[in-house]
């Protein structure tokens, strides 16, 4: 086994910002190893206990959970979820795209989590909620009794339930493996077609706001027999906009009354940004402020609490260690934090960052050391001994503040060779980002599997939040009138083609299909724009005979107006990508190199890394050029370029590793030849020069 040294010297950073999870706590792993019970624990004692208030009486409860940026508004739904799925079914609801359509949202959002399976358990929340429900414990009628089930559960709740025997009649049909899939389709609110609303047994689908309003309301009503549901709003930084620019959090609260009003079985847990709350509170009524049961307010933690962060990060590095560390903080120690936070307190954000810039400063020295004693042995001068490195030493700035601009020099640095002391902060940035990026759009991939998995509303929204990052001008929403408005908008390009309209409808559905070609005609005709995209990954499979075909062969067939026909999902994985980095960046949740970044950073890194250069979409829309000349630099090879730009320092294995985790279609061989290029083309080197792959280090040459 090697010492602890040794170990970080070889290993990721166990603070990289970019492995720091934020936003729905659906989507990432559990990692138990990072709870540190202690912080924000009152906190969660007081949920838990309105909570239990909810389970007894069947009333709602709200409650506003505001904290400054990095405070751990959403690790701390992360940590309630793992620790309150035994007593409640959780819902992760982040920003909406359009205020037009929030229930809908919500409703979607709210069964979509509702799919998700608990840790611990075998079938989704959905099946664990209806089979905890009387009338599905009763015997004989599971099999070929759909009747019985809807006469039972009618019988149970007589008044109040929103198109009750269609809706019971759906919880049926999740009991049934050939129709889960399409019973769980409609519940969400997926606009179907005439077959499989018949298949159903559904006169239609849940397409307006009042129909999701009472089906959101049927679940919390019926939940009175079982566990509460508990609605987590998140990253609301990224909300719609009144004219005045203030965040539409009206709506939001709109929809909180309602829920009070309807008394379901809900638990409403809001979470924002302190300033952004303060900003924006005095725009409420205050009626609807009346609904706030409770404000919690996330207070900085304790410097115990950050030594255990640190301690629950660096444990698994401890673990592999011998000796075993006398520390459990070790390299780092109690006087860092104390020199950085004279006043004892400190965020779970800030404690990380620190933690960060002090391990890849170890890891540097580490480094540097060995470099030296090669540079050394090299002149004749072996007889000379080089201390290794005891502690990292802080400068003024880590003092000053946690994030730092550029990274401080190591002293006694009269070395030939030092690492990663020379990569200027922009780069380690974009390094940073681009890391990220994969990260997310390898999640993106593995999570939006269907064209349904996302509404159009919030379609159109990642296409609008994409051409304002590539300042695309005169952007403008609501295109098409009527039910469609909120599926369309329109641009300019600096082109003969003028005013450009955009319409993304996916439905299957022949009725609303003829209403969509209708609102497409009508905004031709009245001149609304020149040219007209018709965006869509689902087939046309109408009858060419029906009223909606005609329209459309004559708009789209005959004409300067186009359709875009998707062949596969990789522009809604942009998209989806770039818009979960953009919630992150409004809710002030994206850190790069130890930054903070805003949107109009953001957006600037988007451009800086042409990243969406490679999204089919934009160049089918003719916003981005389809020829260019740049050679790009092998994927493999950017990505081991920008983990060390990163990391500064990393083991041979580690980072062939890492590597092949983002690559897994690739050997590691493969792998491990790219890296030798690297070292070829005086990119990389490798030290000691003469060791095995297991005790060679990796640093990027200066």
């Amino acid at each position: 086994m090697a010492t602890i040294q040794e170990i970080i010297k070889q290993a990721l950073n166990p603070f990289d910002p970019v492995t720091f999870a934020t936003g729905n706590f659906w989507e990432d792993p559990d990692n138990g190893a990072v709870n540190v019970n202690s912080i924000h624990q009152h906190e969660i004692n007081q949920i838990t206990t309105t909570l239990s208030a909810v389970n007894q009486d069947h009333r709602p409860r709200t409650i506003l959970l505001a904290g400054d940026s990095g405070s751990g508004k959403s690790y701390l739904l992360k940590r309630l979820k793992q620790q309150l799925n035994q007593d409640a079914f959780f819902a992760y609801i982040g920003p909406w795209a359009n205020s037009d359509r929030i229930w809908r949202y919500i409703l979607r959002e709210t069964v979509d989590s509702m799919l998700k399976i608990p840790e611990g358990e075998k079938e989704s929340q959905l099946l664990l909620w209806l089979k905890s429900l009387p009338a599905f414990k009763k015997t004989g009628w599971l099999r070929n009794e759909r009747k019985r089930f809807i006469g039972d559960l009618r019988a149970s709740y007589p008044g109040g339930i929103h198109r009750d025997k269609e809706f019971f009649g759906v919880l049926y049909d999740l009991t049934n493996p050939e129709l889960y899939h399409l019973a769980y389709q409609w519940l969400r609110g997926e606009d179907l077609d005439e077959d499989d609303l018949k298949t159903l047994g559904v006169r239609g689908s849940i397409d307006n706001e009042d129909d999701a309003q009472n089906i959101l309301i049927n679940f919390g009503r019926i939940s009175s027999s079982t566990k509460p549901i508990v609605l987590c709003f998140d990253q609301l930084d990224n909300i719609p906009r009144l004219p005045d620019g203030s965040l539409d959090l009206q709506a939001l609260f709109n929809v909180n009354s309602t829920l009070h009003t309807r008394r379901v079985k809900f638990l409403i847990i809001i979470s924002i940004v302190t300033d952004t709350w303060r900003r924006n509170q005095k725009k409420l009524q205050g009626a609807d402020l009346a609904r706030l049961n409770s404000k919690i307010l996330l207070k900085n933690i304790t410097l115990e609490q950050a030594e255990s962060l640190w301690a629950s990060k660096l444990y698994p590095l401890h673990q592999q260690a011998d000796p075993k560390p006398t520390s459990p903080i070790s390299p780092l120690t109690r006087q860092d934090l104390e020199q950085v936070f004279p006043g004892g307190k400190t965020t779970p954000r800030q404690t990380l960052s620190l933690g960060n810039k002090l391990i890849q400063r170890y890891k540097t020295q580490v480094v540097n050391s060995e470099l030296s004693r090669i540079d050394l042995i090299s002149e004749d001068t072996e007889g000379v001994k080089i201390s290794e490195p005891s502690r990292i030493d802080l400068t003024s700035e880590d003092i000053e503040r946690v994030s730092i601009s550029e990274p401080s020099k190591i002293d006694s640095t009269t070395k030939k060779e030092t690492a990663g002391e020379s990569i200027p902060i922009e780069d380690k940035r974009l390094a940073s980002f681009k890391l990220k990026w994969q990260k997310e759009f390898k999640k993106t991939e593995q999570q939006i599997t269907r064209i349904q998995d996302i509404g159009e509303s919030e379609l159109i929204g990642m296409l609008r939040e994409a051409l304002e990052a590539l300042e695309i001008r005169g952007i403008k929403p609501k295109l098409l009138l009527g039910s469609f408005a909120s599926h369309s908008l329109s641009y300019q390009l600096s082109s003969p083609q003028g005013r450009i309209g955009v319409a993304w409808v996916e439905t299957t559905n022949g009725t609303s299909f003829y209403h969509l070609m209708n609102a497409c005609d009508k905004a031709i005709k009245g001149n609304r724009c020149q040219t007209l995209y018709l965006i869509r990954h689902t087939k046309i499979s109408l009858k060419r005979d029906t009223k909606g075909y005609k329209i459309y062969s004559q708009l789209f067939k005959a004409s300067r107006h186009i359709h875009i026909k998707l062949e596969d999902l990789s522009s809604v994985h942009y998209l989806a990508t770039y818009h979960s980095l953009v919630n992150e960046a409004c809710s002030q949740e994206l850190v790069l190199a130890d930054k903070t970044i805003t949107l109009t950073e953001l957006k600037s890194l988007i451009r800086e890394s042409e990243i969406l250069q490679d999204c089919p979409l934009l160049k089918d829309l003719n916003i981005l050029s389809r020829a260019d000349n740049k050679v790009p630099l092998n994927p493999v090879k950017e990505f081991v370029l920008n983990v060390l730009k990163q990391d500064q320092v990393i083991g041979l294995k580690v980072l062939i590793k890492t590597t092949h985790r983002q690559f897994n279609r690739l050997k590691e061989i493969e792998i491990q030849q790219r890296i030798k290029e690297l070292c070829q083309e005086n990119e990389l080197k490798l030290i000691p020069v003469d060791g095995s792959p297991e005790t060679q280090s990796v640093y990027l040459v200066p």
